[in-house]
């Protein structure tokens, strides 16, 4: 049997999705990760928090389902139902080494992405 594996980024956690053939769910696992608020109507994410949730869940729903990474057939990620401006984005230092720790980098403030 084939499967495909969403897996979904919201503002507050990190969700994984195994889905049958038939699109029935066959495991799902979710994980929250903390909310960094560095002034009002601002909100931030640590990267490797992000990273570290997703891998977890994915590592998650594999174990349980006990379905071999090569019978995934697909992998989808949701895209939001936000404006594009709210979208997750990473900044790294150079061009070939991502950057997944804190950073003087600005952020947007949250009432952009009402």
């Amino acid at each position: 049997m084939t499967y495909l594996l969403a897996i979904d980024q919201g503002t507050s956690s990190s969700r994984s999705i195994l889905f049958d053939s038939r699109g029935q769910v066959v495991e799902l696992a979710q994980q929250e990760f903390p909310q960094i608020y560095p002034k009002a109507g601002w909100v931030e994410h640590d990267p490797q928090v992000i990273w570290d949730s997703q891998m977890a869940t994915f590592t998650d729903v594999m174990t349980k389902s006990g379905v071999h990474p090569r019978d995934i057939a697909a992998l989808v990620s949701p895209t939001s139902a936000r404006p594009p401006s709210c979208g997750t984005a990473v900044m790294a230092a150079s061009s070939t080494t991502p950057s997944c720790g804190k950073t003087d980098a600005p952020s947007l403030p949250a009432r952009n992405c009402a």
